[in-house]
């Protein structure tokens, strides 16, 4: 029942990671678990469940060239997903691959991307941490990556067969679980079909038994749990619902529920006891709807207007213009009814269900007329984006362009990094479809912010289609507001999306959008503008191995860095620097520029904190340098420390390159060891779907 860190340097003028002469940084075979936790209160569905069961234990064993696919289909509320993640935590084991769960939105959805932001999540899921532009390529390299796994794949609210068809994986080992409102094809020897209809009553009094404490059923009449039962005909949600209520309302009895569930509508018609409406949840809902306060009132038709399930205490009183107090006290009213769950008491997090809702949202279609949705839509936007700002600050220790808004709602301050990153990944989708709301009524400064604080989360995330979507709509604001600044800084931000989906292929592209930023910041005398531009120039021309030309867009740069007398950023420009410095046999520059870095990186107090990954990239360089100066035994100390951070920290493609390095190091010493780290370093570029780069290094080994 249901109730740049990364393989590439870091940028720091635009965060982020990007990649350097190389296409991916996908891990070796990485094993999904995302199930949620099971429902401890799960209920009956034992006839469901064992139908299920036996079709994938009865599925062909062979000559399936897809994999089996089981359709759940029923009605909001009436517990699909619950069945489904209780199904999937039961047969686990038997997918030692993994897990992925996917929430797919319907099309009409404010910032949805479809199908290719699903693919993006899928690829992440799977240790893809470079992610191809195309929705096709996208395609490709999922079905080549679930190539021969046995996993579970849950598919949650599908609308139509073909956005289900669209994500099944390659193989056939795999077994996919779909729920949706409505049935989605015929059986076939690939899939089976199963609609989920009402709990009877038992199975709703079973529940309840569960549910509530013996002490608050201790006084209750004989016959109370089974009248209440039949007013949540057979709904699961609405049983969780009322089981909410009557654990937060101690002094008020079953019956006193049941009064309220039978409650008249506006017109009066009080309904005989089991005598159907046209949706009796929707109903029941309503009532519970007509119980509350104004204030919990106004805050129900505000989360009908809110774009995702999950929000928080502080995104209400954006859109409600109200206090801490006295949002609180809408939302304990909401609590106190049932008709919201709490997800984190200390974060003040909570969830509306589905069926719940539809409900509020209908509710506030009623409610609202056009100013007064623009406004909740406005307060919603507001919050959204100064929160996306300061959790991208705190996580990704970057400067901005745009300053904190004036009069900004009230936002949770994280305390850590992580504190960071857990905002950042429950609230994006709804940053995203605040994005699409600020666009469609020209709020330019908004998506201006959005754009800038939300680039980063995203391309750390794989989740490069709404990336690039976003920054559409930002560059498209900026030139509409004539913000010079954001223009400049959201191109800049395109340009390296552009490097990472299409590596070398999108040089041309990205090096258009540098250039534009470029010329917008000399044409304003802007020094960070300039510096950033110049910084991504020459990442774009490492990008082609023209170590030259960044070179000399890297000490273009670097009195612009200096100027601005922050240390972290001219400790990456140093390290970019050395890099082609190392390339071009210059070693003893390299060193030079090398040791101010790495003392930046391991600093605890520079910059916010230790940079493991780039200070292990810069002992790599290191490493390549000193052996490049016949200093091998400093050299192997340097590749050594830097191959167990990398390892540590799970970047694997830069784990393959120094496992080369050392390689190089050793062969005139022993070349079957040198041969030993090649094989390695290519089955870690195997791993990771760099084939060209495998091949290489099995071709050196081979002596060819």
């Amino acid at each position: 029942m249901d109730c740049v860190s990364g393989i590439g340097v870091q940028a720091d003028t635009v965060h982020g990671g990007v990649h350097i002469h190389g296409d991916t940084r996908r891990g070796e075979k990485t094993i999904p678990r995302q199930l949620p936790p099971e429902n401890a209160n799960f209920t009956n569905r034992s006839s469901e469940i064992s139908g299920i069961l036996d079709a994938v234990r009865n599925r062909p064993s062979e000559g399936l060239a897809r994999p089996f696919a089981c359709f759940v289909n029923g009605p909001d509320g009436v517990g699909k997903r619950s069945l489904v993640q209780k199904i999937a935590h039961s047969i686990a084991g038997d997918y030692p691959d993994g897990q992925i769960r996917l929430e797919l939105p319907g099309a009409e959805a404010p910032g949805s991307t479809g199908t290719a932001g699903l693919l993006d999540q899928a690829l992440r899921s799977l240790g893809s941490e470079s992610v191809p532009e195309k929705e096709a390529e996208k395609a490709g390299r999922f079905r080549s990556l679930t190539a021969d796994r046995t996993f579970l794949m849950l598919l949650e609210g599908a609308v139509t067969a073909g956005q289900v068809e669209a994500l099944l994986p390659s193989s056939p080992k795999a077994l996919v679980l779909v729920t949706s409102a409505t049935p989605l094809g015929a059986r076939d020897e690939y899939r089976y079909e199963l609609k989920v209809g009402p709990m009877d009553d038992d199975a709703i009094v079973d529940f309840f038994e569960r549910a509530l404490d013996e002490e608050r059923l201790a006084d209750e009449p004989a016959g109370a749990l089974k009248r209440l039962a039949r007013r949540c005909h057979g709904m699961p949600q609405l049983a969780c619902t009322a089981a909410s209520w009557l654990r937060r309302k101690k002094g008020r009895t079953i019956d006193d529920l049941i009064e309220l569930l039978d409650s008249p509508g506006p017109e009066g018609d009080q309904r005989r006891e089991g005598e159907e409406v046209e949706d009796p949840v929707q109903a029941r809902f309503a009532a519970l709807y007509r119980s509350l306060s104004e204030e919990a009132a106004r805050a129900y038709r505000a989360l009908g207007v809110h774009p995702a399930a999950g929000f928080d205490r502080w995104a209400v009183a954006a859109a409600l213009g109200l206090g801490a107090e006295q949002t609180q006290r809408a939302l304990d009213g909401l609590l106190d009814s049932g008709l919201i769950e709490v997800v984190s008491a200390r974060r003040r997090r909570y969830r509306i269900p589905t069926a719940v809702h539809r409900h509020a949202a209908a509710e506030a279609e009623i409610g609202l007329d056009a100013a007064g949705l623009q406004a909740v839509r406005r307060g919603y936007a507001d919050y959204y984006a100064a929160g996306a700002g300061v959790a991208a600050e705190r996580w990704s220790r970057r400067w901005t362009v745009l300053e904190r808004l004036e009069d900004a709602p009230e936002t949770p301050v994280p305390e850590s990094r992580e504190e960071a990153g857990r905002w950042l990944d429950e609230n994006l989708d709804a940053a995203l479809a605040c994005s699409v709301w600020a666009a469609e009524f020209e709020w330019h400064d908004l998506v201006m912010r959005f754009a800038e604080a939300c680039d980063s989360p995203l391309r750390e995330r794989g989740r490069y289609t709404d990336a690039v979507a976003l920054m559409e709509r930002g560059i498209q604001a900026a030139v509409a507001a004539g913000n010079w600044k954001a223009e400049a800084r959201i191109r800049d931000q395109q340009g390296l999306i552009l490097l990472e989906l299409r590596g070398a292929a999108g040089v041309d592209a990205a090096i258009t959008q540098f250039s534009k930023a470029l010329k917008i910041a000399e044409e304003a005398g802007d020094v960070r503008g300039q510096a950033a531009a110049l910084e991504c120039l020459g990442i774009a021309e490492q990008y082609r191995k023209s170590d030259e030309e960044a070179l000399g867009y890297f000490d273009r740069a670097r009195p612009f860095k200096e100027a601005m007398q922050r240390p972290q950023a001219v400790a990456i420009l140093a390290l970019l620097s050395a890099r082609s410095l190392v390339n071009l046999g210059r070693y003893a520059e390299a060193l030079d520029r090398l040791g101010a870095a790495l003392d930046v990186f391991r600093a605890p107090d520079v910059g916010g904190g230790r940079d493991q990954v780039n200070a292990a990239k810069a002992l790599l360089e290191r490493g390549r340098a000193l052996h490049g100066l016949g200093r091998d035994a400093e050299a192997g100390a340097a590749l050594a420390e830097a191959r167990e951070a990398f390892a540590g920290q799970g970047v694997r493609f830069w784990h393959a390159r120094v496992l080369e390095a050392l390689a190089e190091l050793e062969r005139s010493r022993s070349a079957q060891d040198a041969e030993r780290l090649l094989a390695e370093a290519a089955a870690l570029y195997r791993g990771i779907g760099n084939l060209a780069e495998a091949e290489r290094l099995e071709s050196k080994a081979a002596g060819n």
